[in-house]
C-alpha cells in the first residue's frame, strides 16, 4: 500500500461518520455549511496526502498476505461482529447499534421515566456507517456489516504500525505483536492475592492465576495495594491494547489511526492546523482520545502552543464550526458525579507512593532503558524522545479521575499508550538490526557489550512479562468458543440480553445496581443542542 493511499484511506475512515452525522443530525441551516466546510477540509487533507512520497520499502506479496491474516485474526478475537463471545460492554454497544438502525436520526426516545433526557447523545461515530448501511439492507446482515467496518479499521491500524516500524525486516511480526503488549501491572493486580488469598502458597496462586480465579481487585481487602478510597479500582490499570479493542473499539481505533496521521504530518512538516481539524473530528469518535492526542502533540512540539500556528484559511474555520456543533452536542450530557484530582482518592501517603511506583514501573523504567539504548542505535534517539513524552503524557493524565471506573484515564491514554509501545518495539528492533549488522561486519566493539546487553535484556524481559495478560486474555477468548451461551451477544440479540426496549431503558448492571449506565448515553431535553442544533421531529 502506498503511503499516500494509506493516509487517504485513514482520512476517509475517520471522516465518513463525521460527514454522516453533520448531514443527518443537525438542522438543515447548520448542516449545509457544515458539510461544505467539512468536505473542503477533507479534500485538502487528501490532496496533501497524495503529495506524500511513497514508502521506502513497500510490502511484498507474502507480507500483504501476513498483514491480511493478522487483520482477520485480531478482528475475529476482538468481538466485533460477535464471532467470539463479546464482553459485557456490548450490552450497551449493541443496543446503541439497534437504536441507530431502527429509529430515525437524530434518535429520540419516548420513555416517560426519562422525560428530561429524551434523545441519544454519545460518541456515535464508530456506529454510524454500519447503522446507515443497515437502514437499506436486511437486518440479518448487521453483524457482517459491522465486521467489515471493524476489519477496515484494524487493518489500517496494523498497516500504520508496519509503516512506523519500518525499515526493520521484522516490522510485520512486530506490528502483530504490538496488539499483544501491555505494562507489567501483574505485581499490582495479582501480586497481593499470593499473600491475601493464598497465604504464600505459590502453587495455588499460580494455578488460580492461569485459571482466571485470582482476584484482580484485592485492594478492597487490607492491605489494599491501590488506593484506600475503595471505588477507583481501575484508576491505574494498564489496560492491554487488545483489551482496549475488545471492550471499546470506538475509542481504540480512532486513537491508533490518528497517531499515524499525526506522525506523518509532523514528519513532512505539513500545516499544524490540519491536526487541529483531525482532532476536532475525533470529538465525535471519542472526546477522551481527542484530549489525549492534543496533550501528546503539545508535549512533542511545544511550538503548537502559539495561536498563530493554528491559523489556516480552510482548516481553522472547519475546525471551529465542528467544535461549536460537536461541543454543543456533547455538552448535553448529564455531568458525571465522580470527578476531580486523583489525590481525592488518597487516604494515606502510601497511596501516592503506590501511584508513583506504578508509573515508574510501567512507563519510567522502559523509557529509561530505551534512552540508554538509543545511543547505540542509528535512529534510536527520536523513538526514545517519543517514549519519554508519551510516558509524561500518561503520567499527567493519571492525575485526574472521571467516573467510578475512571474511563477518562483508560481512554485518554490510548494515543500515548499506542505510541509508547511502538517506541519500545522500534527501539528493540533497531538494537537487534544494529547488532546483526555489526556482527556480520565484525565492527562491534567488545567494550560496548556490557553497556548494551543488560539494558536490552531488561527491556526484552519487560516486554515479555507484559505479554502475559494479553495472551491470557486471547486464550480465554478462544477457549470460551467451546461453551456457547443460550443467547449470545450480537446486534441482532441486542434487546434480548437483558430485555431492554432501547438504550433509554438500559438497566443497571447486577453487580452495581446503583449505577445508571443509560445516563451516559442520553442528552438533556432543555440543553442548547436539543433546542437549537438538532433536527426537530
Amino acid at each position: 500500500m502506498r503511503a499516500d493511499r494509506l493516509s487517504t484511506l485513514t482520512i476517509g475512515y475517520l471522516f465518513t461518520p463525521v460527514l454522516l452525522f453533520a448531514g443527518t443530525w443537525f438542522r438543515p441551516v447548520l448542516a449545509l455549511p457544515a458539510l461544505l466546510l467539512l468536505c473542503g477540509g477533507v479534500w485538502l487533507l487528501c490532496r496533501e496526502a497524495e503529495a506524500l512520497p511513497a514508502p521506502d520499502r513497500p510490502l511484498t506479496q507474502s507480507e500483504r498476505l501476513a498483514w491480511l491474516a493478522a487483520t482477520l485474526f485480531f478482528t475475529g478475537i476482538s468481538g466485533i461482529g460477535a464471532w467470539v463471545g463479546q464482553l459485557s460492554d456490548y450490552d450497551k454497544h449493541n443496543l446503541l447499534f439497534n437504536d441507530l438502525i431502527r429509529q430515525p436520526w437524530p434518535v429520540r426516545y419516548a420513555n416517560p421515566q426519562r422525560a428530561a433526557t429524551p434523545w441519544l447523545c454519545y460518541y456515535v461515530a464508530y456506529y454510524l456507517p454500519t447503522a446507515a448501511l443497515m437502514k437499506v439492507l436486511p437486518l440479518r446482515l448487521a453483524d457482517f456489516v459491522s465486521t467489515g467496518w471493524g476489519l477496515l479499521g484494524i487493518g489500517l491500524a496494523l498497516r500504520w504500525a508496519i509503516r512506523l516500524l519500518s525499515p526493520s525486516p521484522y516490522r510485520l511480526p512486530a506490528a502483530a505483536l504490538l496488539l499483544l503488549l501491555a505494562g507489567i501491572d501483574i505485581p499490582y493486580r495479582f501480586g497481593p492475592a499470593l499473600f491475601i488469598e493464598h497465604h504464600g502458597n505459590w502453587n495455588a496462586w499460580w494455578e488460580a492465576l492461569l485459571a482466571g480465579r485470582a482476584s484482580q481487585y484485592s485492594q478492597y481487602v487490607p492491605p489494599r495495594y491501590f488506593f484506600s478510597g475503595g471505588h477507583w479500582e481501575h484508576s491505574l490499570s494498564a489496560v492491554p491494547l487488545i483489551d482496549q479493542l475488545q471492550q471499546t473499539p470506538q475509542h481504540a481505533l480512532p486513537g491508533w489511526l490518528a497517531v499515524g496521521l499525526w506522525r506523518t504530518r509532523q514528519t513532512y512538516g505539513q500545516h499544524p492546523a490540519g491536526l487541529l481539524f483531525i482532532g476536532t473530528a475525533l470529538l465525535l469518535w471519542s472526546p477522551f482520545v481527542a484530549l489525549g492526542l492534543a496533550l501528546l502533540a503539545v508535549l512533542d512540539c511545544p511550538a503548537l502552543l502559539r495561536p498563530l500556528a493554528w491559523l489556516h484559511r480552510v482548516y481553522t474555520p472547519s475546525a471551529l464550526l465542528l467544535l461549536f456543533l460537536l461541543g454543543g452536542y456533547l455538552l448535553a450530557h448529564t455531568p458525571i458525579a465522580y470527578a476531580g484530582p486523583i489525590t481525592d482518592a488518597w487516604q494515606t501517603p502510601a497511596d501516592g507512593l503506590l501511584q508513583a511506583g506504578y508509573l515508574l514501573l510501567n512507563y519510567g523504567l522502559p523509557a529509561g532503558l530505551l534512552c540508554w539504548l538509543s545511543r547505540y542505535l542509528p535512529d534510536g534517539r527520536p523513538w526514545a524522545r517519543l517514549a519519554g513524552r508519551s510516558a509524561l503524557a500518561i503520567a499527567l493524565l493519571s492525575s485526574i479521575y472521571v467516573g467510578v471506573f475512571n474511563d477518562f484515564y483508560m481512554r485518554t491514554i490510548i494515543p500515548a499508550q499506542w505510541l509508547f509501545q511502538l517506541a519500545l518495539l522500534a527501539g528493540l528492533l533497531g538494537w537487534l538490526d544494529q547488532r546483526h549488522r555489526d556482527r556480520d561486519h565484525f565492527r562491534w566493539p567488545a567494550s560496548r557489550w556490557p553497556a548494551v546487553r543488560w539494558p536490552a535484556r531488561l527491556l526484552t524481559c519487560w516486554l515479555a512479562i507484559g505479554l502475559f495478560m494479553p495472551v491470557r486474555l486471547v486464550g480465554f477468548t478462544l477457549w470460551a468458543l467451546r461453551f456457547p451461551k443460550p443467547i449470545p451477544r450480537s446486534i441482532l440479540n441486542a434487546t434480548r440480553i437483558r430485555h431492554e426496549a432501547d438504550l433509554s431503558h438500559l438497566t443497571a448492571d447486577p453487580h452495581d445496581p446503583k449505577a445508571d449506565y443509560a445516563s451516559q448515553y442520553l442528552g438533556k431535553r432543555d440543553s442548547f443542542a436539543s433546542r437549537y442544533l438538532l433536527r426537530q421531529p
